[in-house]
């Protein structure tokens, strides 16, 4: 089936009348995000392009194209290039390192951005996703995968000290992922630099901005 995944599960549970709590979904969505973070994949058209194909009124429902994050793609870059180094990596079809949502998911309609499967069934047609569950981009940085890849610490916005329960001072970093590095949203993560983060945190004390607990 086209289902799988957490959406399979809403689908399901749906089905039968039950619905799962959003708390859960998201917890169960990040853990998959985790565990397989080198299965995830990022939808190749941009999102208008994507919903002017979706909204053709009486037309095919055609998959949706994704490169997948540890193979080489047909379309980011010179096809010819990326087709010899999509076979380097194993795969020697016509779409490279690319796989597919099915017309038939139950993600079809939203055709997330950011993507994670199980499998890749590869018919005569084309590899699809199976499995399919939709994820934040934030997310992959949070689970501490190495395909997430962070520049050093940004000045511009600045270091910043956040009371409790963080109790820290972060920095902003940019982030990118996997082959074919994609931007994902700048995240803050602890500053590492002792002197300057005591330097940020005794700012935050003169401004009254630190809270005894």
């Amino acid at each position: 089936g086209q289902g799988g995944g957490v959406e399979g599960m809403m689908e399901a549970a749906h089905a039968h009348g039950h619905s799962i709590p959003t708390p859960l979904l998201d917890c169960l969505r990040r853990a998959i995000a985790a565990g397989w973070a080198d299965q995830v994949a990022h939808r190749i058209r941009r999102t208008e392009q994507v919903q002017r194909q979706l909204q053709q009124p009486h037309g095919k429902r055609h998959a949706v194209r994704y490169a997948a994050c540890n193979t080489p793609s047909t379309i980011a870059g010179s096809a010819g290039g990326a087709v010899a180094a999509a076979n380097a990596a194993g795969v020697n079809d016509e779409w490279g390192g690319d796989v597919f949502l099915h017309p038939r998911s139950v993600l079809h309609s939203a055709a997330p951005e950011f993507v994670v499967y199980s499998q890749v069934v590869r018919t005569s047609k084309r590899p699809y996703m199976g499995g399919v569950t939709a994820i934040e981009p934030h997310w992959l940085v949070q689970s501490r995968t190495p395909l997430a890849v962070l520049s050093p610490p940004l000045a511009d916005p600045p270091p910043v000290y956040r009371p409790s329960p963080t109790d820290a001072v972060l920095a902003w970093h940019d982030a990118k992922y996997g082959l074919h590095e994609w931007q994902l949203p700048p995240c803050l993560q602890p500053l590492e630099d002792a002197a300057a983060a005591a330097a940020v945190f005794a700012a935050a004390l003169l401004e009254g901005r630190v809270v005894p607990g």
